[in-house]
């Protein structure tokens, strides 16, 4: 569902996700070899960077696409969140109702 909702909204990622943000927390995950963040890090430019972040998601398991999740929502990115996967937003009002 998530990989579907990446690819469906690929532009709006390219414009508004900032790699270095992600590479940050990403690299601390073990979905996410140290070697891979390396690599995309080369790219020349920061859309570069964020195309092959969004190629190795769209290839990855589904650990890889939960800690790329994980990743957005720590970094802030809500709207994208929100974007992606809708039901994250009910999942959410539900936390918020129980405390």
């Amino acid at each position: 569902m998530i990989k579907t909702q990446i690819k469906g909204h690929r532009k709006k990622l390219l414009s508004e996700l900032e790699p270095e943000a992600l590479f940050s927390v990403l690299s601390k995950s073990s979905a996410f070899p140290q070697e891979s963040i390396d690599e995309m890090r080369k790219a020349k430019t920061c859309l570069q960077r964020i195309e092959q972040l969004l190629t190795f998601v769209e290839k990855g398991n589904s650990q890889v696409v939960d800690e790329f999740f994980l990743a957005l929502k720590n970094v802030g990115y809500v709207d994208v969140v929100k974007l992606i996967d809708p039901s994250d937003l009910h999942s959410n009002a539900g936390e918020y109702k129980s405390t």
